[in-house]
């Protein structure tokens, strides 16, 4: 997960937080083939980039 904060000018204080996860990479190393992580992803209920999906 990569956070990124960002800060208005004026007030010097934090308006907004983005953050990003990568669940492809390690799956990647871990499985060894694209293939077969979109086999461990296939009705998941996470995706590979950490989004829940409803069911």
């Amino acid at each position: 997960m990569v956070p990124v904060a960002r800060k208005a000018v004026a007030t010097d204080k934090v308006v907004s937080i983005y953050s990003q996860a990568d669940m492809l990479t390690p799956m990647l190393n871990l499985l060894g083939s694209l293939e077969d992580v979109s086999c461990a992803f296939y009705k998941a209920r996470v995706t590979p980039d950490c989004r829940f999906v409803g069911a």
